[in-house]
């Protein structure tokens, strides 16, 4: 607190608020023109006699009121002068989560306007970086890019500190190359990532800036309500926190338009192979979901391309191409692709496909909002055979005629055109098939089955989780050996687990 004095204009300041007592009382002194006569002379004689008592109890009074003052002083300072102080002292920290997902790149491609992301990075550079530089205070910028927080989960922001003319271009610059991505990525985990930078930065003042499109898919049902919620606690956990919010939906919203006027838009929303892993010459099969975003019918034309760019004219499309999709609804198209490349020995092949949606006259579609969702890629790769793991619950028994892997065997042997290699849990693991899934290389392996499998152990189960994840097939057969308790508790876990329903304790029909 004394260390507020050293400052010359506190003092100042303090030396004009006591001295009005003392300049008060010189002037009543003043005022006050002195005439003699007969009946004074004698109250002048009392008043000698009395004087020595009256200054000192003028002066004692006189005291009395400077200090009163100067403790109404202390008292102000107290409650107003250092809170000020340590504002004063405290560094503006400025924090801008910018909105880079898919949805800022809508824009009319034929109209030469601008994106929702280029208005957005303009008005950072007009409405947080030129004030900055325009404020004469120590201040400091981050910058959080919406997607590196699905990219990067350990991302640190770009840090600015000075706003003098070369600095404040090297951040025009730096902001002006920023590009919008192909992501979706939640606000929720922006807003996370701000509650992080405020906590790990309580010595200074934290504002918060929200460049967005302000979807309706982000502020409506769950996830609205919890983006909301965090939005919330993020101000009242920081009470000289200043949250700002900027729409950048083009064109801009009308005065009580909870939606933006989006451009219409078509667009695939889902592409994906059958299998991770074919064998040659076998039948992939493929699917795509083509959403209508617009509130007109469109019809579209789907084209498939291989790794080279090539249109692949041998495809049968279910429905034919091309197909109309009423508005605001989807449509998914399937088809069935072979892959035949010359493969080395133990050498697999990726083989890329590419989807792209074009006009019925396949140009390009027009008038489009968002251009980055009109192609999508599947990537399948290609062996000689393609190799299934069987984890038997009875290991080489299972082989036996009339077994479990026996008929299995023969029925994935039998399939037509099938380029299937067999490999049994109990070889690879030298007797015990379940530990078979403790190797680290089940990714080869497109499908597992688990045949009359006891249970499974913590490792076992993990790496089967972690294998479903990745995108690999399960299937299990169950038989007299199978744990239904077991089962229920480590693999359903009442419906979020791997297996899709809970057993009965009593085998049926009974092991006898």
């Amino acid at each position: 607190m004394f260390d507020l004095f050293a400052n010359p204009g506190y003092f100042a300041a303090a030396a004009a608020l006591v001295s009005v007592p003392i300049i008060i009382h010189l002037i009543n002194r003043m005022r006050f023109k002195r005439i003699r006569w007969a009946a004074m002379e004698f109250l002048l004689k009392a008043q000698k006699r009395n004087r020595r008592r009256l200054i000192i109890e003028q002066l004692l009074l006189l005291a009395l009121r400077c200090l009163l003052v100067a403790l109404v002083g202390l008292l102000v300072m107290r409650f107003v002068g250092i809170s000020f102080a340590d504002f004063a002292a405290k560094t503006g920290l400025h924090v801008v989560l910018l909105d880079d997902s898919l949805s800022m790149t809508d824009q009319l491609r034929d109209a030469n306007q601008p994106s929702c992301f280029d208005k957005a990075k303009k008005e950072v550079l007009d409405k947080v970086v030129k004030k900055l530089a325009a404020a004469n205070t120590k201040e400091r910028l981050l910058i959080v890019p919406l997607s590196k927080l699905a990219t990067d989960p350990d991302f640190v922001p770009d840090s600015y500190e000075h706003f003098d003319k070369r600095y404040v271009d090297e951040i025009e610059t730096s902001i002006k190359a920023l590009e919008p991505t192909l992501l979706h990525v939640s606000l929720i985990q922006g807003v996370k990532k701000v509650q992080q930078i405020v906590d790990n930065n309580p010595e200074s003042r934290p504002s918060v800036y929200l460049f967005s499109d302000f979807r309706h898919r982000d502020w409506s049902d769950k996830e609205g309500s919890a983006l909301y919620e965090a939005l919330r606690g993020l101000v009242d956990h920081h009470r000289e926190l200043k949250l700002f919010l900027y729409d950048t939906a083009l064109p801009e919203r009308a005065a009580g338009q909870p939606l933006p006027l989006a451009h219409d838009n078509v667009g695939i929303a889902d592409f994906r192979a059958g299998t991770r892993v074919a064998g040659k010459a076998m039948p992939v099969s493929f699917a795509a979901t083509i959403i209508n975003y617009s509130g007109r019918e469109s019809e579209v034309h789907l084209r498939i391309e291989d790794e080279a760019g090539h249109e692949r004219e041998d495809i049968d499309f279910h429905p034919p191409m091309p197909v109309r999709i009423s508005p605001f609804s989807s449509l998914l198209v399937t088809f069935e692709m072979r892959f035949t490349p010359q493969l080395k020995a133990n050498e697999p092949y990726f083989a890329q496909i590419t989807a792209r949606l074009k006009s019925r006259d396949l140009r390009d579609l027009d008038g489009d909002g968002l251009a980055a969702d009109n192609v999508r890629y599947a990537a399948v790769e290609i062996r000689e055979k393609v190799p299934i793991l069987v984890i038997d619950g009875e290991g080489a028994k299972g082989r036996l005629e009339n077994k479990d892997s026996f008929f299995l065997e023969t029925a994935i042997m039998s399939v037509p055109g099938a380029s299937y290699q067999v490999e049994y849990g109990d070889v690879l693991a030298g007797g015990q098939a379940e530990k078979a899934l403790e190797r680290s290389d089940l990714a080869k392996y497109p499908t597992i089955f688990l045949l009359n499998v006891p249970e499974l152990n913590a490792k076992q189960q993990a790496n089967l989780e972690n294998f479903v994840k990745e995108g690999g097939g399960v299937a299990f057969f169950l038989g007299k050996q199978v744990s239904a308790k077991h089962y229920n508790t480590h693999l359903y876990k009442d419906g979020a687990g791997l297996f899709p329903a809970p057993l009965k304790e009593t085998y049926y029909p009974p092991p006898n």
